[in-house]
């Protein structure tokens, strides 16, 4: 498993809501059933924000980077889109078909999905 940012978030295995997961102290903290546990993570297969697609498994840390994804991808002057250290070695992670313009349609729906989820 890469670095993960501080925050992650997480399906709630009591509940299913998205849950953030803290890194340092492995603690799964959710609002909507208010439960809190320890869980070894499973990265990305714990990932709250992932969908599969013709291009493989898409997944994101959180909600700000699917829709920093969503921008990046529907971006046709990505050199122009502010990648910081954590979300450029997020996109090195990446397939390098997910980010082919001729996939650019496709990776987008399926982000729109999951961020309306």
């Amino acid at each position: 498993m890469s670095a993960l940012p501080a925050l992650v978030d997480v399906r709630c295995r009591r509940c299913g809501s998205c849950a953030r997961f803290t890194v340092a102290t492995e603690t799964v903290d959710c609002s909507a059933c208010v439960a809190r546990y320890r869980h070894p993570l499973d990265w990305p297969a714990d990932a709250f924000y992932q969908t599969d697609s013709s291009v493989g498994l898409i997944w994101t840390y959180n909600r700000d980077h699917a829709l920093r994804l969503r921008v990046y991808i529907a971006s046709t002057a990505r050199s122009q889109v502010v990648v910081d250290d954590v979300f450029a070695r997020y996109l090195r992670q990446l397939s390098p078909a997910c980010k082919q313009a001729k996939r650019r349609d496709e990776v987008c729906k399926r982000l729109d999905r999951l961020l309306r989820s």
